[in-house]
């Protein structure tokens, strides 16, 4: 039989993997190497125990220890409850993500996607859910939400890969920004904004490089990295509320100033700008300084579109 065992021991390997501190990460998850038992298990451990196999079949594929992962990860792939799958799937993609096997993480997110619309549809009659039903989660829609949030931030990898080698690094950074901004939005967790954020810093840090790197002439901003600046701006403004102190919305202020005053004619100016007017309108309550942003957004798209209409005389 088994030793007792918990999440927090599976949380404490998959931050050691992370550290890439593999032999420390194994030796944690000794016990789950092999399923002989899983059929003596509650429903509870039943989870506890499957995450626990996905995690070790992860840290084997990232040492190349290949015959090792597909051995658990084929018995995770084995078992019916739709829950267990999920779980499976999910873990599946991840690691494929991480091998840069991208169509084939897309195929398991696939796959995930019709277990979440199955499980997350209602029977209006009964109350309970369509499909295959599980003894090991209350069908909770916050559950199979989480889920999806997960299956969303892997499929932003994939989806940032696909239209990079099409269109760039730059257009691919930007997906990905731009997705993780969308989750954020859904998401209750404060680490996917954490990590939009750092996105958007990373853009921009490219156009710094250029600019060093190019400093005897002028550059052309270019629109995925100002996208990225007008981005982290409004995750910052999305992150404040009538309780934020003068500080935090001062510093949010900032930046939107810094990043208009960059660039007064650039690409998202205006819209930074309307940004600034409703800031200062609905959070610091100045509808007198509110009218001055939304008079110079006005201006801004009025030239812009005086611009357009001439270049479509030509």
């Amino acid at each position: 039989m088994y030793a007792d065992f918990s999440s927090e021991d599976i949380k404490q390997a998959a931050e050691l993997r992370g550290w890439k501190a593999y032999d420390a990460a194994e030796k944690i998850l000794s016990q789950y190497a092999s399923p002989a038992y899983f059929h003596e298990l509650n429903p509870a451990e039943k989870i506890t125990f499957v995450q626990g196999v996905l995690e070790l079949a992860h840290i084997y594929a990232l040492q190349n220890r290949v015959d090792q992962a597909l051995l658990l990860l084929s018995w995770a792939e084995s078992l019916e409850d739709d829950y267990l799958k999920a779980l499976c799937c999910l873990k599946y993609a991840e690691i494929l993500v991480g091998l840069d096997e991208f169509e084939r993480a897309q195929s398991y997110l696939t796959e995930l996607d019709k277990i979440i619309a199955k499980r997350s549809n209602r029977n209006q009659t009964s109350g309970a859910y369509f499909g295959q039903g599980s003894e090991y989660e209350e069908e909770e829609e916050g559950t199979w939400g989480d889920f999806r949030i997960s299956s969303q931030v892997l499929k932003a990898a994939v989806e940032s890969k696909a239209m990079a080698d099409k269109y760039g690094d730059f257009y691919g950074d930007y997906v990905k920004l731009r997705r993780f901004q969308q989750i954020a939005g859904r998401s209750r967790d404060p680490k996917y904004r954490v990590e939009a954020l750092k996105l958007a810093d990373e853009l921009l840090a490219k156009q710094s490089a250029g600019k060093k790197a190019k400093s005897h002439t002028p550059t052309k901003e270019n629109v995925f990295i100002a996208a990225a600046g007008y981005l982290k701006g409004e995750l910052l403004f999305e992150n404040l509320n009538p309780a934020s102190s003068a500080a935090e919305i001062n510093a949010v202020k900032q930046y939107l100033t810094k990043f208009v005053d960059s660039n007064p004619e650039g690409i998202y100016r205006g819209e930074t700008l309307l940004l600034l007017g409703r800031l200062t309108l609905e959070l610091e309550q100045n509808a007198s300084n509110a009218e001055k942003y939304y008079s110079r957004a006005y201006q801004y798209f009025t030239a812009a579109r005086k611009k357009k209409d001439a270049l479509d005389l030509f």
